[in-house]
């Protein structure tokens, strides 16, 4: 990895990381559904007049819309006012092994005993970590699982996504998300 690679590579994940932040931020000062439509109103308004898509392919992206921006942020956004930051952010490293088990149910795809192995130690692991803090709230822990899930099912959906440029998805997803949550 060259040092450009590694300095972008360390801005997402610092982005990312403040993304969470926000999000925290955000929950607290807004009802979590109200502050989840407000942010895909602001997504769609800045990137769908410059991101046409073709009306065929609205069905894909409502669907999406609704697995990604429903399930998956509606539910990370109604979790997030109940847990600390540190929780959700460990919680929702459950995604990766949740895609790879998808992945291996939607597409086949196999994987060694060495992944599997990561896999049960993933999570293990999130159990241990996010199970740490004691005022945390058992449904609002129940629905970030459950937002991964369907953050697992995004990506599925997502590799299936007829050819659309990554940045129209985002706007279009959020214009269609932003009135059913």
């Amino acid at each position: 990895m060259t040092p450009r690679d590694a300095t972008l590579a360390t801005m997402a994940a610092v982005l990312w990381g403040f993304n969470l932040i926000a999000g925290k931020i955000g929950v607290g000062v807004a009802p979590p559904l109200f502050f989840t439509a407000l942010r895909f109103l602001i997504v769609a308004a800045l990137v769908v007049p410059f991101c046409p898509v073709e009306r065929k392919h609205w069905p894909s992206l409502i669907f999406l819309s609704v697995c990604f921006g429903t399930g998956h942020f509606g539910l990370l956004f109604v979790g997030l006012a109940g847990v600390d930051a540190a929780t959700a952010a460990i919680t929702l490293q459950l995604g990766v092994p949740f895609s790879i088990l998808i992945s291996w149910l939607a597409f086949r795809e196999n994987f060694g005993w060495r992944r599997s192995l990561a896999l049960v130690l993933t999570f293990i692991g999130v159990a241990f970590l996010a199970g740490e803090p004691r005022n945390a709230s058992s449904l609002s822990f129940f629905l970030l699982v459950t937002c991964t899930v369907f953050w697992a099912w995004s990506n599925i959906l997502v590799k299936r996504m007829p050819d659309i440029r990554p940045l129209a998805i985002t706007g279009w997803l959020s214009l269609f998300a932003a009135p059913q949550v």
